[in-house]
C-alpha cells in the first residue's frame, strides 16, 4: 500500500493518505484518547481502534479501522466528513 500524498487531517492528530489506487487511509498520530468532531449531523468519534461516523439524523453509520485502505467514493458518511475540511491538493508536474 503506497502512500501517494498524505496529509493531517484538520486539527486532528490523524493522517490521511492519499493512495495510488484511488483509495484512502488513515494513521493515528496519538494513543490514549478519544476525540469527537461534529460536522453538520454527523457526530464523528477517533479513538485508537479507528474513526466512527454516525448520521444523527438517520442513524446511519460507518466504522473504518486505522491503516486499512478505504473506497472513500464509495461511503456517504465518510465523503460527507471529508468535504467539510474543504481539503485542496494543488500539484504541479
Amino acid at each position: 500500500m503506497l502512500s501517494f500524498l498524505q496529509t493531517q487531517l484538520g486539527n486532528h492528530p490523524i493522517i490521511m493518505h492519499l493512495l495510488n489506487n484511488g483509495h484512502i487511509s488513515f494513521t493515528p498520530q496519538f494513543r490514549d484518547i478519544t476525540i469527537t468532531d461534529y460536522s453538520n449531523q454527523l457526530e464523528v468519534f477517533i479513538n485508537n481502534f479507528g474513526i466512527e461516523i454516525v448520521d444523527t439524523e438517520s442513524k446511519d453509520e460507518e466504522k473504518y479501522t486505522f491503516g486499512t485502505a478505504i473506497d472513500y467514493k464509495t461511503k456517504p458518511l465518510l465523503l460527507e466528513w471529508l468535504k467539510s475540511f474543504n481539503l485542496k491538493f494543488d500539484m504541479f508536474l
